[in-house]
């Protein structure tokens, strides 16, 4: 007994093929659909009625229970419009099948082109690992681009920055070039890496008079960026390296870069995508 109950409850019905005054051979016709179709015209459902003299209306209810009416123009002989019936049957079901995954695609979140490049302004701060910090502000414009398979970034930017201790103060001027190495993330929504920069620094100090020094800057730093649709925005955070370290006396005060310092950077800005 159980084994009928667990039949009946896990048994397939056929297709389900009925009309009426079709003058149509419906044994025919359902015996067309199921040798194209298969077991994918089981638990189908398919009303045929006359809808004029060479026209037939057609109910269909797939397994979904979504019922869609469609109309068959008939033409040839009683065989000739069995065959036709059923091989139209048959491509209506195929199209219903393939119909709802063409749906469920299109209704998904659209992939956007993948980044391709950026430009940006951004906010940093430098200071020394020491106690006396020597905070700068830093104001700049970078740009740069995703190139292998987003996986490098060669980039540059011109930064200005100013540091005081009053009375003296201490603009810079700062040209970078560097590498990023990373990977994208989420759908290229993230992208994670470091980079390598390297450039001049050209810093002038005020008091009474002017006094100007150059040096060389290396740096590297853990990055991460946040791509969502045209906008850009980056966090950089990691040492930098001053050589040879900045040193300005004043009359009351003296200002020391020391050769190992860090720097944070916030960016923001526009993204071009391929």
């Amino acid at each position: 007994m159980l084994e009928v109950l667990l039949a009946l409850a896990f048994a397939v019905s056929p297709l389900d093929l009925h009309g009426a005054q079709t003058q149509l051979d419906l044994e025919a016709i359902r015996r067309g659909v199921e040798t194209r179709l298969g077991p994918r015209a089981e638990d189908w459902h398919i009303g045929l009625e006359r809808d004029g003299p060479s026209r037939l209306r057609v109910t269909l209810s797939p397994p979904s229970g979504s019922t869609f009416i469609r109309s068959i123009e008939l033409a040839g002989d009683d065989d000739a419009r069995a065959r036709q019936v059923a091989a139209e049957l048959a491509l209506l079901i195929d199209q219903h099948a393939v119909a709802p995954a063409a749906a469920s695609v299109s209704r998904g979140a659209p992939r956007l082109d993948a980044p391709r490049a950026f430009i940006a302004a951004g906010f940093g701060l430098g200071g020394n690992f020491a106690s006396e910090v020597a905070l700068d502000t830093r104001l700049g414009v970078a740009g740069g681009g995703y190139v292998a398979g987003q996986h490098l970034v060669p980039w540059a930017s011109v930064e200005w920055s100013r540091s005081s201790e009053a009375p003296l103060s201490v603009d810079a001027l700062r040209a970078n070039v560097g590498l990023a190495a990373g990977s994208p993330a989420i759908r290229d929504l993230l992208w994670f890496g470091g980079l390598v920069r390297g450039g001049v620094v050209i810093a002038y100090a005020r008091e009474r008079g002017r006094d100007r020094a150059t040096a060389a800057t290396i740096a590297a730093a853990a990055a991460v960026h946040i791509r969502w649709r045209r906008l850009w925005g980056a966090l950089e955070f990691g040492p930098e390296l001053t050589l040879p370290p900045l040193r300005f006396v004043g009359s009351e005060a003296t200002f020391r870069w020391d050769p190992v310092r860090f720097a944070v950077n916030l960016r923001l800005g526009f993204l071009f995508r391929r």
